[in-house]
């Protein structure tokens, strides 16, 4: 699993400026704003965004496929940031900040659509509330940390239990499908509040 963690310095410092690439070049004009990983990051925020919007609008299949391709976004940004030589600290920041904004966005909106049991909601969501709170915390003091394996594995069981949650609306699922996305559920919440203690303890 990409972590999109950083040595604390950008890529492109470590390469000599007559050997680096055009992504490379391209980071170094633009302070690290301009890369292929930030673009496809804003990108996938931006396809979410109108899925919510679709959820809000109850096209439920139009609104799968937007959060599908959004957050599948999140995983190609961090395999461009790592093939281009572009991951950076800003870009470490955004990846992280964007999937803790659209997860408490997307329970927001299935919460008003009534997509899924608010149970499953609340514990999927709370570990990364902890999380964010507990990271902005260290922020504050100036100590930065890197996305935890179990934090991103969390992340991962949030986002499929949503989608499977949204698919549901499409086609009738098999009450085994839904069981076990509420194991999924209960694992992720599990996870999400050992990556918060890490976090809590100066860990990641």
């Amino acid at each position: 699993m990409q972590l999109h963690r950083t040595t604390g310095k950008p890529d492109w410092l470590a390469v000599p400026p007559q050997s680096r690439s055009v992504w490379q070049r391209l980071a170094v004009r633009t302070h690290g704003i301009a890369t292929p990983s930030n673009a496809i990051t804003l990108a996938g925020f931006a396809l979410v965004l109108v899925g919510l919007l679709a959820v809000l609008s109850r096209q439920y299949l139009l609104a799968t496929v937007l959060l599908t391709i959004g957050r599948l976004c999140d995983i190609l940004d961090g395999w461009l940031a790592e093939a281009t030589g572009t991951k950076s600290p800003l870009g470490e920041f955004l990846d992280a900040a964007v999937d803790k904004i659209l997860t408490i966005l997307t329970v927001a909106a299935f919460f008003a659509a009534h997509i899924a049991p608010t149970w499953v909601l609340v514990a999927l969501v709370t570990p990364h509330i902890l999380i964010a709170l507990i990271l902005f915390g260290w922020r504050i003091r100036k100590v930065m940390f890197h996305p935890s394996l179990a934090g991103k594995l969390s992340m991962a069981g949030v986002w499929l239990s949503l989608l499977i949650y949204a698919l549901a609306q499409v086609v009738n699922l098999p009450a085994a499908v839904l069981t076990a996305t509420q194991v999924i559920v209960i694992a992720s919440s599990a996870a999400g509040l050992y990556a918060a203690t890490l976090y809590a303890r100066g860990r990641d």
